[in-house]
């Protein structure tokens, strides 16, 4: 038969992109001239995901053997994404032990469990609520500095980064539980490359590194990536709606309850008469007010006094346990202020005091809009690559902006392939987002103006928003 050593180059190297890591690490000692292809290889970065269901040990040990298999380049990152009991369901069998016994022991994991997850199924990239599933990514980064740290006490967490800058080429993913209180978060940079996500109430948190295996309900993990070959780049999608073009000033309040208010023209309108203006109830499912301080105040539109359903009693007891959770900190962050209508007053009740003469304008988030804005978003990204090459993608997306909100599966995912094609993608449904900077377009769509977004939070957390995180080519 023909020697390897008589195979065309481009052939051979071919061959060896088809082996895992373990099989070219392997093959690197057979001879110099596997040695020199194995290394051309390791320069190029390698993602891959899969989303699978995980009832126990067996099957996780299974979803890492797939996932090595398909492994080109020796991984030195994992995210890990969990919803359902799954850690609940193996943890009696030590739930890191298959990524210890599989995976290099120096690689950074970090993750986290939610409701819902995103990853590449086997029909495409899919979004999986509640269920006992598992979305890991492994990924390699040549040439790449990495810095990982797991921590309960967020001041601990800040000096693990502190030097961060993003004219260095520092990027930060940061993935926390819903009750931390991470203020301070802010004061790591000003850098531009910070996201992650919050991750719902009663999750928690991943973190390996060598020895250290950790699996916590109450803190944050993070990892920072500083690579030669590949950028992370940061799209936020808002999606928000004005209701109507005008600006009014709020004329009579009382507290939270406004009256009235004055329009362009100087008139002044009761509040049943402004509120005509906002449409019907059903197609207003999230109502907000954007006032001077370019703050939004947004929630659930619910009127006050009518037309109200109880919860279920499994949503109740989480609010009741995020509500204790917010209670125990002082300067925890607010998730929602909802806006609604009180008819035994006839007012706007927003949930925050706002003086007389202060600037108002009405908002909604609309399903149809915030797919036509991410389209926008996600297309004016790719004309500015060029020809740059996107690898993989993960997405915090809130968990009011998933199959409740767009009544339709899988809207997120399909937006991205649409744009991207058959890129490798992850995530989670988050209780609050992490974005370097508020949300923003100046396009229209359809002539209606896209709103500036800034949630309610101090720094950089942001709610009802999906943010993208991109890896691409240098």
């Amino acid at each position: 038969g023909m020697n390897v050593a008589e195979l065309p180059r481009e052939v051979l190297h071919a061959i060896l992109c088809q082996c895992s890591w373990q099989t070219l690490a392997s093959a690197s000692q057979a001879c110099k001239l596997f040695l020199e292809h194995v290394r051309a290889i390791d320069e190029e970065p390698c993602f891959v995901n899969a989303v699978s269901p995980v009832e126990d040990k067996e099957d996780l040990e299974t979803l890492i053997t797939d996932l090595n298999n398909t492994m080109v380049g020796r991984p030195n990152v994992a995210l890990l994404f969990v919803s359902g009991e799954v850690y609940d369901g193996i943890k009696k069998n030590n739930f890191f032990r298959p990524f210890q016994q599989l995976l290099p022991s120096d690689m950074h994991l970090v993750g986290a469990s939610s409701v819902g997850i995103t990853g590449n199924g086997p029909y495409g990239p899919s979004e999986t609520f509640r269920r006992n599933q598992v979305s890991l990514t492994l990924i390699h980064l040549p040439k790449t500095e990495l810095r990982s740290c797991a921590s309960t006490n967020n001041t601990d967490f800040v000096n693990a980064f502190s030097g961060l800058k993003s004219e260095h080429g520092d990027s930060l993913i940061v993935l926390t539980t819903y009750d931390c209180k991470l203020n301070s978060l802010q004061n790591l940079l000003p850098m531009h490359n910070i996201v992650g996500g919050f991750a719902s109430s009663k999750s928690r948190l991943f973190y390996k590194l060598g020895k250290n295996c950790r699996s916590f309900s109450h803190g944050v993990v993070g990892i920072s990536i500083n690579s030669s070959v590949v950028m992370m780049d940061t799209i936020i999608s808002a999606g928000c709606k004005c209701i109507v073009p005008d600006e009014y000033t709020v004329s009579d309040v009382r507290g939270c309850n406004i009256l009235a208010f004055r329009n362009n023209s100087g008139n002044v309108l009761p509040a049943t008469v402004a509120f005509e203006h906002f449409g019907e109830l059903d197609n207003a499912p999230c109502l907000g007010v954007k006032i001077e301080s370019n703050e939004f105040l947004l929630g659930d539109y619910l009127p006050s006094g009518e037309n109200k359903t109880e919860p279920e009693p499994e949503a109740e007891a989480e609010a009741e346990a995020e509500a204790e959770a917010e209670a125990d900190s002082k300067d925890s962050y607010r998730m929602v202020s909802v806006v609604s209508y009180d008819f035994s007053t006839q007012s706007i009740r927003v949930n925050e005091a706002i003086p007389v003469d202060t600037k108002v304008k009405f908002f909604s988030l609309d399903p149809e809009f915030s797919q036509e804005e991410m389209a926008i978003k996600l297309g004016q990204y790719k004309a500015m690559l060029e020809a740059k090459r996107v690898l993989a993608c993960v997405v915090f997306n809130c968990t009011g902006r998933s199959l409740s909100f767009y009544r339709k599966h899988d809207v997120t995912n399909k937006n991205i392939t649409k744009v991207f094609g058959d890129i490798q993608i992850s995530g989670m449904l988050c209780g609050g987002e992490i974005s370097p900077y508020p949300a923003h377009t100046s396009d229209s769509i359809e002539g209606v103006q896209l709103e500036d977004f800034k949630c309610q939070r101090e720094g950089d957390y942001k709610a009802f928003t999906t943010v993208f995180c991109f890896f691409r080519m240098k």
